[in-house]
């Protein structure tokens, strides 16, 4: 009973995590919206065709912005959450932790209310329409995401390792870069992923601080879409929008390895 129950419930959480990926699919295929009447349904490469090569849609351009803002804002934020989680996990009293996590949940406030201040700085700083701008956003409010995430993991790395390494002479720095980073792969390839998507799919900061193609993210230039072609192109929407997570799944696949194991188990004995 308890296996079927399993299974029922690994089987209703794959539909709704894998319908409208699906769904997504067969709309960017589709010549026309009418099937979703109950018409019949017409199959077409034109959509992708027209997103690709289309001048008017400078697809090409949002994903590599997308790709440049969200690889370097992730790397940036994971490089400052590394030497911080593995402070928190050493040298701070439970108490202390507690209110630092309490201080870094505080900093994970909605965006909308601090972007009209940011706009008004990166205008002075004249940094509106760059690529600068939306990395030092997306890396503050990664920030928080990182340091949990790699100190929920450097936590449960046993102290007994360090004070090995302190014994064969190696420091702090040492110790956290010959040692812990290396048996931190999985944690390593979490957090970047979770801060890539984060800085990948995020929407305001991308589209009140970006002004045309040349730093426009895939997130923003899908959504105006609206405004190119007069109507609604869900066409072109869902094709975008299926070539836009090409690669976030690769990069999935690609760290896949590094993720599905804990590299500590049996390191102490």
């Amino acid at each position: 009973m308890k296996k079927l129950l399993l299974i029922f419930g690994l089987c209703l959480f794959a539909n709704f995590a894998l319908l409208p990926i699906l769904l997504m699919l067969v709309l960017s295929f589709s010549e026309d919206m009418d099937f979703l009447l109950g018409g019949g349904i017409s199959l077409t490469f034109r959509n992708y065709k027209d997103i690709i090569f289309s001048e008017e849609v400078s697809f090409g351009r949002y994903i590599f912005n997308s790709f440049v803002v969200s690889s370097l804002s992730a790397g940036i934020s994971l490089l400052l959450s590394i030497p911080s989680a593995y402070a928190f996990s050493r040298f701070a009293s439970p108490f202390l932790s507690r209110l630092i996590f309490l201080f870094l949940l505080i900093t994970m406030f909605p965006p909308v209310s601090t972007v009209g201040f940011l706009f008004q700085v990166f205008s002075a700083l004249g940094i509106i329409n760059t690529y600068i701008s939306l990395i030092v956003t997306h890396t503050a409010w990664s920030l928080p995401l990182g340091v949990w995430v790699m100190y929920a993991y450097t936590e449960k790395i046993p102290k007994d390792i360090d004070r090995s390494a302190f014994i064969d002479g190696a420091g702090y720095f040492r110790t956290l870069l010959y040692i812990i980073l290396p048996i931190s792969k999985p944690a390593l390839a979490s957090a970047y992923i979770l801060l890539f998507l984060y800085s990948f799919n995020e929407f305001l900061f991308a589209y009140m601080f970006t002004v045309d193609e040349s730093t426009r993210t895939v997130t923003v230039g899908v959504a105006l879409f609206e405004g190119l072609y007069g109507q609604i192109p869900w066409g072109y929407i869902m094709a975008s929008a299926s070539l836009s997570i090409l690669p976030v799944v690769i990069g999935v696949l690609f760290l896949q390895k590094y993720i599905i194991g804990g590299l500590t188990k049996g390191s102490v004995r």
